[in-house]
């Protein structure tokens, strides 16, 4: 199993509370909700969820969102789709590239969530399975947290899909995880 699915992050609405269990792990509310529910299927767990496709140059299949959503929204309705399904987490230029041309001609896919986040360490980005980053693309003077270095700042990404001036497209901001945005679902 991919290391980075080893721990499946469900995050709230109420972004920075979120619940992380082993990945298959039933959680406190699943088990009230379906007690005698069966476990996952192996073979469900390797099929691609309904509404993927692969892109050019990448590994990974996604599936773009249709409306916009806090990070918390996002991070839980990807993590709705399938057990290995998340907000994407670019790792290379290649799939930068990729998401960036994925999500140009949609209309509210002019900056879209990544699923990385530095709420629990500022300056320390990290996924959602707590996992460090080990690619960046960020804007010139990204991530500043807004200027404020306080727990109140920006501690979550986007990828800058259509961007004024258009040198930053392709690039990362940082910005408040409770602004709505468009985001990209990864199934690994």
């Amino acid at each position: 199993m991919n290391p980075r699915t080893a721990v499946l992050g469900v995050c709230l609405a109420a972004v920075g509370a979120c619940e992380f269990r082993p990945a298959g792990e039933p959680s406190e509310a699943d088990a009230e909700a379906s007690p005698d529910a069966a476990p996952a299927n192996d073979d469900a767990a390797d099929a691609v969820p309904a509404g993927y496709e692969r892109l050019p140059g990448t590994t990974s299949y996604y599936r773009a969102s249709v409306e916009r959503a806090d990070f918390g929204a996002a991070a839980a309705d990807c993590a709705d789709d399938a057990l290995r399904a998340a907000v994407a987490v670019i790792d290379d230029d290649e799939e930068n590239k990729a998401l960036q041309h994925f999500m140009a001609s949609r209309p509210d896919g002019g900056q879209i969530w990544l699923g990385i986040q530095d709420w629990h360490e500022e300056g320390v980005w990290r996924t959602l399975a707590f996992e460090p980053v080990s690619f960046t693309a960020w804007k010139d003077g990204e991530p500043n947290d807004g200027g404020r270095g306080d727990d109140d700042g920006e501690d979550c990404a986007v990828l800058l899909v259509r961007f004024e001036p258009a040198r930053h497209e392709g690039r990362w901001n940082d910005i408040a995880c409770t602004r709505a945005r468009a985001y990209v679902c990864e199934w690994r």
